[in-house]
């Protein structure tokens, strides 16, 4: 406890971390959108509207025209090893559950493929809050038996928020071993981008917008917060740091992540801007970021796989004691399912140890100018 407390009473490190929030809220409060049907309409907070939306976009007979062009998009990002890849399916919404008569909730979307009698069930939760055992009821519906077949079905849950967040353990029930999947609003934006590069809506921009907005609503909201008890932290006296500490780890510690977290997300669009492609099946994400964090917990390596021409393929990644940025050559092994190092040793692309490029101001953008120009003449 003494060492923690020492740790958090570095108040340059505390100055640093309050200036780098201001600095990112500024930038988010600055935030301009154009003209938005969504936000004209005052839609843009209604989950309803944001599950029959997707919805639309999903259903192959879907007004978008596009045939199955976004389910498939969709299901090789969310459902890379399901059967339900195959874009012979139903999509409804509100959709009620039965399991031989027994009533088990309402999903926000179901994806159905008769012919294999498979599942998708999409839980959206853009701001209501987990109802009693409900993860646990749709879990029971897909692994249940079909009155119309008689025979088991499946299929995957998942489990959709602003910012990826796992379910509660009052919806997963007792004992918590739901197998579903957390995805955020930033990976359905992910998703979005990639479909509107091939074909490019006006609408679906502005719903990007929109999402975008909501996410950096909720990280102002967040962050205003975790500021003030970083202020009341700072000032408070020694007697008071004691109380105060167990706050501070965790505070401190979603900070950092998500600083990271937009760091690797800027990082990701300037090496868009310039031309490279990114491999979306082995990426960053918070998770991963807040993993490598947790103390005890196992070390683990993450980043980002890019290149421009296919003999060249990068892997930018930190190392498992998470201290500097590295960089190396990988390539597709289809034996093992998994990108393997090209080369024996990988190079270290910036001397700015990790948690200082989040931290210190102007650091970002430095640092992310050296990678693409080490990518450039690599």
């Amino acid at each position: 406890m003494e060492n923690e407390i020492k740790e958090y009473d570095n108040k340059k490190d505390l100055k640093r971390i309050i200036c780098k929030i201001e600095e990112h809220l500024s930038k988010i409060q600055k935030r301009k959108i154009d003209f938005n049907i969504f936000s004209v309409l005052k839609i843009e907070n209604k989950e309803l509207i944001h599950s029959r939306f997707l919805a639309n976009l999903l259903n192959p007979k879907g007004e978008h025209n596009k045939g199955d062009f976004y389910y498939k998009k969709f299901a090789n990002k969310f459902l890379p090893e399901n059967p339900l890849r195959d874009s012979n399916v139903t999509i409804e919404t509100e959709a009620h559950l039965k399991n031989q008569n027994k009533n088990l909730g309402r999903a926000d979307i179901k994806i159905v493929n008769n012919e294999i009698n498979k599942y998708v069930i999409i839980e959206n939760k853009l701001y209501a809050l987990d109802q009693w055992r409900q993860l646990k009821r749709y879990y029971d519906y897909i692994n249940g038996i079909s009155i119309k077949k008689g025979q088991r079905k499946g299929g995957a849950i998942l489990y959709l928020t602003l910012n990826g967040k796992p379910a509660s353990k009052s919806s997963l029930g007792i004992p918590n071993e739901i197998d579903y999947k957390k995805i955020s609003y930033m990976d359905i934006c992910d998703w979005l981008k990639d479909c509107n590069k091939e074909n490019e809506s006006l609408i679906l921009t502005q719903y990007i917008n929109t999402i975008e907005s909501l996410i950096f609503e909720y990280q102002i909201a967040d962050n205003i917060q975790k500021l003030n008890l970083i202020r009341e932290f700072e000032n408070s006296k020694s007697n008071q740091k004691q109380t105060l500490v167990d706050y501070m780890d965790k505070i401190l510690n979603s900070i950092y992540c998500n600083l990271e977290l937009e760091f690797w997300s800027e990082l990701e669009n300037k090496l868009i801007e310039n031309k490279f492609v990114i491999d979306d099946k082995k990426k960053y994400n918070y998770e991963k970021i807040e993993r490598s964090r947790k103390k005890g917990g196992s070390k683990i390596s993450y980043g980002l796989i890019c290149y421009i021409e296919t003999n060249k393929i990068f892997r930018i990644y930190t190392n498992k004691s998470n201290e500097f940025l590295k960089i190396g050559l990988v390539n597709f092994k289809q034996s093992l399912n998994e990108w393997v190092w090209t080369e024996s040793k990988q190079k270290k692309l910036s001397d700015v140890p990790v948690k200082n490029i989040f931290v210190e101001k102007d650091t970002t953008t430095k640092v992310i100018f050296e990678i693409i120009e080490k990518l450039t003449n690599y």
